[in-house]
């Protein structure tokens, strides 16, 4: 265990290390030296067994490169508004306040993605989605301060848009205290 600061406080879970050993397949490839074992280290806080969490390490590599490639590509966030980042605080700032709506806008497209359960959705980007669900003919009213968005039944996405509209509105009901909580 590490003698880290965050594992010292009550309640807090420590960091395990996991280590692995591993004997090139090919040793006649390499330099005498590098013949023998070579070692790796996984470090962790989650209590699941050794090779459940090596399995899951080794399954996750290469997904990040998926996501920025999305949030660069698809979401514009490769393109900062004030081109390039430069020691200003001002520039500094709005490039990252633009980076963050990126990630929002992300998170809640892989939700949509997660809450919709239905063929070519799950695996879709941003694009497919925008055109899948985002750009359906509806009708947008006010009446009496109250805006609505009135949907057509027969379109082919009609009632996935409803069913994730309630979804999003029992998250928001969820995440409400939390958000509005003090500290």
């Amino acid at each position: 265990m590490p003698d880290w600061k965050r594992n010292r406080r009550p309640g807090a879970e420590p960091f395990r290390y996991i280590a692995i050993r591993i004997r090139p397949r090919q040793r006649d490839l390499f330099e005498e030296a590098e013949r023998q074992w070579r070692h790796y280290c996984v470090v962790s806080n989650m209590s699941w067994n050794g090779g459940r969490l090596l399995r899951w390490h080794r399954e996750k590599q290469g997904t990040v490169e998926f996501g920025h490639g999305v949030m660069k590509n698809d979401l514009g966030a490769g393109v900062v508004p004030t081109g390039k980042c430069r020691a200003e605080r001002v520039n500094v700032g709005a490039n990252a306040a633009w980076w963050y709506i990126g990630i929002m806008t992300h998170d809640l497209l892989e939700l949509v993605k997660l809450l919709a359960k239905e063929d070519g959705i799950a695996t879709a980007r941003p694009k497919t989605l925008r055109f899948r669900l985002f750009a359906l003919g509806a009708r947008l009213t006010t009446h009496a301060g109250t805006w609505s968005v009135r949907l057509w039944e027969a379109l082919p996405q009609a009632h996935l848009l409803i069913a994730l509209r309630h979804a999003l509105v029992e998250l928001a009901a969820l995440l409400r205290p939390r958000l509005l909580a003090p500290g």
